[in-house]
């Protein structure tokens, strides 16, 4: 993935309005459900960062040193001991088993290889561990989903490579997940979910 200076440079303006409209509040207890060592992907600004608590560290993976750049500027409003590291989601620098909770919020949506993303969350997590995420993914409205088909081009090149009309859900499903909860967040193009490495894929 190549970096988009512009695009860090704007992102917490980006989520300004959608904090506003809830997505803090989904955030915030994505991450308070977040336990023991945790990986949170595409940590991007760090906007997480400040809400972690009851957890024993906290590793941030983004592949753009722009986004890990502010990122870094917010560890000192940190609770939680917190380290990042620049790496791309399709290659995990960690070995399988290590974390007990992943964390993704609007993240899979920009990963060129997302599949081989989701293998290797599947990979690191603890088979007893929880994927805790928070993506919008393509509408099954058929007047949205033809919406976002025609904004993606214009959108990935705006927005750091977002997908809008990505199927997340059905895409962790076939890479070795059992989602156990799942809330519409907004309308249906935006989900906050639970998943845990399904039985039949350990």
């Amino acid at each position: 993935m190549e970096p988009h200076p512009i695009f860090a440079a704007v992102y917490d303006w980006v989520m300004v309005p959608q904090d506003w409209l809830g997505l803090r509040k989904q955030r915030q207890e994505i991450v308070h459900a977040a336990k023991g060592k945790v990986l949170e992907l595409g940590v991007g600004t760090g906007l997480n960062l400040p809400l972690y608590r009851e957890v024993t560290k906290v590793i941030g993976v983004d592949p753009d040193p722009y986004m890990l750049k502010r990122a870094y500027a917010r560890l000192k409003k940190a609770a939680a001991p917190i380290e990042l590291c620049r790496s791309s989601a399709e290659e995990l620098p960690f070995e399988e088993g290590t974390f007990d909770t992943v964390v993704s919020t609007l993240v899979f949506c920009t990963i060129p290889d997302a599949d081989k993303a989701a293998r290797e969350v599947h990979r690191v997590l603890k088979p007893e561990g929880t994927f805790q995420f928070l993506e919008h993914v393509k509408s099954e409205t058929p007047v949205l989903a033809k919406a976002q088909d025609a904004l993606t081009p214009l959108w990935k090149k705006l927005f750091g490579g977002c997908h809008l009309n990505r199927n997340t859900l059905a895409l962790f499903q076939r890479n070795g997940f059992e989602i156990t909860r799942l809330q519409k967040v907004k309308y249906d193009v935006v989900w906050r979910g639970t998943a845990r490495p399904s039985s039949s894929s350990s």
